[in-house]
């Protein structure tokens, strides 16, 4: 996985990769699950575990990678040049390792135009400010798996009690107040209305433990009673939102600290295979189902470990009350999704008798991609749309709301409302790359593109509109980067500090690489050879041995803390010459043969003697 876009790419990558594990797994998906207890994804140096869809998709990396090693760590932490980390360990990142992306949510002042702690943003609050002056943005980091890195120490095996499930079970029942009768016929189901959980007899089932798990799927869909967790529990049999808690009740065992048995019980899967198929369907066409579902599950699994007193309750008060990595509480379920067929008309008179045409006063429109999605446009920017030549069509659109305009409102306030301040009345997804806002003021139309930065004007999105006057670029902080291309000596650029920048650059989806001691990287294009960009420059380990080549133009930037930074003079100096020289490269053999240029393009210097190295292909 490459580094996300934005928070609609990354969570369709995590979204398509279960969904393809329902596909080949179905309910015994948790057979390799390493997610749970003591194995749970944590950051090797602070210790912290992750939470949400990041300990989810890491604990899905790990299952894909065969990784047993709960632990991750970052290149700075890797790197360690300051040697605050482990001062007395060298670590060294492995060659042709993949980093995996976790995803935090930071506030933004939006007066001070400057990121903010949440700590800093609950105390704002608390002073006076209001919520409206602060949005949410995300970053998306690098991390590395321990298996991957040379030189840490090896992974403590901690003892633990294992708590036997009929035990589990009984402290669960007693403390969450959720008597469990085996009075249920050939039914096993949890009571709302009653609280309470009706099971067939014991000898029912196949065996004891088939029996206790069973009772304890019941008591994950219990946490959502009113009086606890507050799910919403009123969904019928067969219905979508009924559909929605059955899986937030499969995921919570993956979630709690109990080493249970993960895979699913002959039972089990036939009372929930009917199930899976509709999970696919929902996560693939609303990737937030998944991540409201995790969080939803993750949430279930601490308060059941809190109940059967395997965490102390601090903790289970402080995972309730955190600001959690994603902020999700205005996600619909997938029984509040748009239709569609109910949100505009035929898409052969898209064009006609659009109500903004007609609207009184200042108003705006929200228009999202429809379905089916035949072009798969659907979260795709403005960058893509125009490298694949698909013009922004009215015809792939369907309207999904219309109201009146605030006066003192701009596509950045309604790009927050429809994130985190979601109106009622609003049946569409939460507001993001590919939507298309139409605004009307004064009587002026004017057509907007959310794309991955900010918004652009789509004039003929709407026949009739006028083009609205091109706004000036927003100030922007800048790297200092060094740009080496196929076949010319390197040189340095300030471009601005956005991913949108960057790929830019290189042409395509970043990935970088870490071949150096220093803090820096090579940022590349993730799919250069697959695209037959030219072969630029070789990558030689400490011995000079070449063992790959980077395709089309890449940078070379500083790391910070948390990002990218620009390079130091210094840093500008030394990569300036160790890629200095351009290479040429011929096939010979089934062997890359790299050979020095003699007369690189924008050096008058004298050429280099040849030197030649073979690299297997």
């Amino acid at each position: 996985m490459p580094r996300p876009k934005n928070k609609d790419e990354y969570r369709a990558e995590l979204a398509e990769t279960f969904a393809h594990i329902l596909e080949e797994q179905g309910l015994n998906w948790k057979k390799e699950w390493h997610g749970q207890g003591i194995n749970a994804p944590y950051n090797a140096v602070t210790k912290a575990h992750y939470r949400g869809i990041n300990a989810f998709w890491l604990s899905l990396v790990s299952m894909a990678k065969g990784y047993t090693d709960p632990r991750w760590v970052t290149m700075v932490q890797i790197m360690d040049n300051d040697g605050k980390y482990h001062p007395k360990e060298s670590w060294h990142l492995k060659k042709g390792s993949k980093a995996a992306y976790v995803e935090y949510w930071y506030p933004y002042d939006l007066k001070e135009k400057k990121a903010v702690t949440w700590k800093q943003y609950k105390d704002a609050l608390k002073d006076g400010r209001t919520e409206a002056e602060f949005k949410l943005s995300s970053r998306y980091y690098a991390v590395f798996n321990a298996q991957n890195v040379e030189g840490m120490p090896p992974l403590e095996v901690k003892q633990v009690q294992s708590v036997p499930i009929d035990q589990l079970v009984q402290t669960l029942s007693q403390n969450m107040g959720v008597p469990v009768f085996t009075d249920g016929g050939d039914r096993a189901y949890y009571s709302p209305g009653k609280d309470e959980i009706h099971l067939p007899k014991p000898e029912s089932f196949f065996s004891e433990y088939a029996f206790n798990s069973t009772a304890l799927h019941e008591l994950a869909h219990s946490t959502g009673h009113a009086s606890r967790l507050n799910r919403d529990l009123s969904g019928g049999f067969g219905s979508q939102a009924y559909a929605y808690e059955e899986l937030v009740a499969e995921m919570c065992s993956a979630f709690m600290s109990a080493d249970l048995a993960a895979e699913a019980t002959q039972e089990h899967i036939e009372n929930h295979k009917a199930y899976v198929q509709s999970w696919i369907k929902a996560i693939r066409e609303k990737p937030e189902t998944l991540v409201k579902a995790i969080k939803d599950a993750q949430e279930a699994a601490v308060y059941m470990d809190s109940q059967a007193e395997l965490i102390p309750e601090e903790e289970n008060r402080k995972v309730m009350e955190s600001a959690m990595e994603i902020s999700e509480d205005k996600i619909r379920t997938p029984g509040e999704e748009a239709n569609s067929l109910e949100l505009s008309s035929a898409k052969e008179a898209a064009t006609k008798n659009e109500p903004i045409f007609d609207f009184e006063g200042d108003g705006f429109s929200i228009y999202q991609v429809g379905f089916p999605d035949e072009q798969r446009v659907r979260f795709m920017g403005m960058d893509w749309l125009e490298r694949h030549d698909i013009p922004v069509d009215r015809q792939n659109y369907d309207l999904v709301y219309t109201a009146p305009l605030d006066e003192d409102s701009d596509l950045e306030d309604l790009y927050r409302r429809f994130n985190t301040e979601i109106p009622e009345d609003f049946r569409g997804a939460p507001m993001s790359v590919s939507d298309v806002v139409v605004i009307k003021r004064a009587g002026e139309i004017t057509c907007h593109f959310c794309d991955t930065i900010g918004f652009q004007e789509v004039p003929g999105f709407l026949p009739g509109t006028e083009a609205e006057r091109q706004r000036p670029e927003p100030e922007q902080n800048r790297l200092t980067v060094l740009v080496v291309e196929p076949g010319k000596i390197p040189y340095t650029k300030q471009i601005p500090d956005t991913l949108q920048s960057l790929q830019n650059e290189v042409g395509g989806y970043i990935q970088a690489v870490y071949p150096f001691r220093d803090p820096v990287c090579v940022i590349c294009n993730e799919e250069a050879k697959l695209e037959g960009l030219p072969l630029n420059r070789s990558l030689r380990d400490e011995q000079g041995q070449t063992y790959d080549v980077v395709a089309g133009t890449f940078l070379v930037a500083g790391l910070g803390e948390e990002n990218f930074t620009s390079l130091s003079p210094d840093l500008l100096d030394k990569y300036s010459r160790h890629f200095a020289m351009p290479e040429m490269f011929a096939s010979l053999g089934g062997k890359i043969i790299s050979m020095p240029m003699q007369e690189p393009q924008g050096s008058s210097g004298p050429s280099a003697e040849s030197e030649v190295m073979e690299i297997s292909e």
